[in-house]
């Protein structure tokens, strides 16, 4: 979590403005720092999160988050002009 807080400093950045995806316990501190939190579906059990994804870890779970980020904050339409 120390690691997580010097990085969003140095990009004026704080929890609340960001995400995290996590699969096992030593990611659970992370994952209830952030605003929006996520976990594969092959995460482990215990892990409290905002979001499950169908995908699995290394299997697209990142681009599925993303994705979900985007539709979460009505960013859609900034996101297609980023690949025009």
């Amino acid at each position: 979590l120390a690691c997580a807080k010097e990085i969003l400093k140095s990009l004026n950045l704080n929890f609340e403005q960001s995400a995290a995806i996590g699969d096992f316990l030593n990611d659970k501190s992370l994952l209830e720092a952030v605003k929006f939190s996520f976990k594969p579906s092959d995460a482990h059990h215990s892990l409290n999160v905002d979001f499950t994804l169908k995908s699995l870890g290394g299997k697209g779970a990142v681009c599925e988050m993303i994705e979900t980020i985007i539709k979460e904050n009505s960013m859609q339409e900034q996101w297609d002009k980023l690949w025009q």
